[in-house]
């Protein structure tokens, strides 16, 4: 993946196995990572002004609100790309979050080649 510019990612996912793969598979095509384990964390990242994040994956299932949630929150504040990512079976559509859509929908588990791809797709 080239980028011009050093693109940043902000990685919302409780399982830090889970999390640390995906920051590494991210950071091997140097793409900027912050990494974030809940959804309180992440909005806190995104309303820091020293923060310049440019794509938000973001698990559905978080320890302190649902990811549906956190979702609308960063919505509600800015128009940042968000590849929602689940293990629950995905029968969603982007659609069916109305004006809070993301940009794509990631079924756990994936490869790293859906990864790049959908994050190549939406930065």
């Amino acid at each position: 993946m080239n980028t011009s510019a050093r693109k940043n990612i902000l990685l919302v996912e409780d399982e830090q196995g889970i999390r640390s793969l995906m920051a590494g598979v991210l950071r091997d095509v140097n793409l900027q990572v912050i990494e974030a384990a809940q959804g309180k964390e992440a909005l806190a990242v995104l309303e820091d002004p020293a923060q310049a994040v440019d794509l938000v994956i973001l698990d559905m299932n978080l320890p302190d609100m649902p990811g549906r949630e956190v979702l609308k929150k960063m919505r509600l504040k800015s128009n940042i790309p968000v590849i929602l990512c689940s293990g629950e079976a995905l029968k969603m559509k982007a659609g069916q979050f109305g004006e809070f859509a993301p940009v794509a929908l990631l079924k756990k588990p994936f490869g790293v080649k859906e990864l790049l791809l959908a994050v190549k797709a939406n930065l």
